[in-house]
């Protein structure tokens, strides 16, 4: 699995709307928040399915933007938007963040951020690039005390209600800790990314910037750690997983599993193994 994790995570077929939905009217009013006219927009792949991405080119400057059509965003869309923008504000300057530019509404609603060269992590980059991504969670959760970030924990957990029967095939201590954490109250709660995979973790200038902070909010910080630890796993660079933290590890592999995999079987034998490369 290490070897092409990375390719076939990128390489995931994901639903994209293109930018040629977008109507002339929209990019009119993207164009009076960038401060300059567009000469040029690239549609581009990974990230969340169901929302535009786009690179927009300017005279001056070069932008990612992330939209949605509104008139079938729903409620939790709406909100994703919301939260990605108050995050980049509290934390703009963070260089581990992308630098916010602004939010413009007009059929699609499209939130633009400073272009940043790098790549998607991949099998070449060091581990130590994982715990740089969780401390700069941690930075953000210290400066957007007092914004309205939403409490994600129980939207986390409904994810997993059809693949319960996957913790079957699992170890039954594994089973047990994943089952434990979906039921149990959270022993601590603070703002976790919520999507730490390769596609939102970008390197430039070997240091990560995370991308896409639409799915975060607050939760067991535990969600991310197990990203973190999946991750390492596919670098070569495992660490011991403490018992505490098997339970989500096993719920993120079943995550992964469903993107990597489209057999029910293959996402059995990926989700066995994803543990396996992380923890041993």
């Amino acid at each position: 699995m290490r070897d092409d994790f990375f390719d076939r995570w990128a390489g995931a077929s994901r639903s994209r709307p293109d930018t040629a939905a977008v109507p002339p009217c929209c990019w009119k009013r993207l164009e009076h928040i960038l401060g300059s006219g567009i000469n040029n927009v690239t549609t581009l792949c990974g990230g969340q399915s169901g929302y535009l991405a786009a690179r927009v080119v300017t005279p001056d400057a070069r932008f990612a933007i992330k939209g949605v059509l509104l008139t079938v965003a729903a409620g939790r869309d709406i909100e994703r938007f919301a939260v990605e923008m108050a995050i980049l504000r509290a934390g703009y300057g963070d260089e581990g963040i992308a630098q916010f530019v602004g939010m413009a509404s007009c059929h699609w609603l499209m939130l633009a951020t400073r272009w940043i060269d790098g790549e998607h992590l991949n099998r070449l980059h060091a581990a130590e690039i994982i715990d740089e991504c969780l401390q700069i969670v941690d930075r953000i959760g210290d400066l957007i005390e007092g914004e309205d970030i939403p409490t994600i924990e129980s939207s986390l957990r409904r994810h997993y209600d059809e693949s319960l029967r996957i913790l079957d095939t699992l170890e039954p201590c594994d089973a047990a800790a994943a089952r434990t954490a979906l039921t149990d109250d959270p022993v601590e709660t603070r703002l976790i990314h919520g999507g730490l995979w390769p596609d939102n973790i970008l390197v430039s200038r070997g240091r990560p910037i995370l991308l896409d902070w639409g799915s975060a909010g607050l939760a067991d910080p535990a969600w991310d750690r197990a990203n973190a630890d999946l991750l390492r796993g596919q670098l070569s660079a495992r660490r011991p997983v403490p018992p505490g933290g098997r339970g989500h590890l096993a719920l993120r592999s079943i995550s992964a599993a469903k993107v990597l995999e489209t057999n029910a079987i293959r996402r059995l034998e990926t989700t066995r193994s994803l543990m396996e490369a992380a923890s041993g």
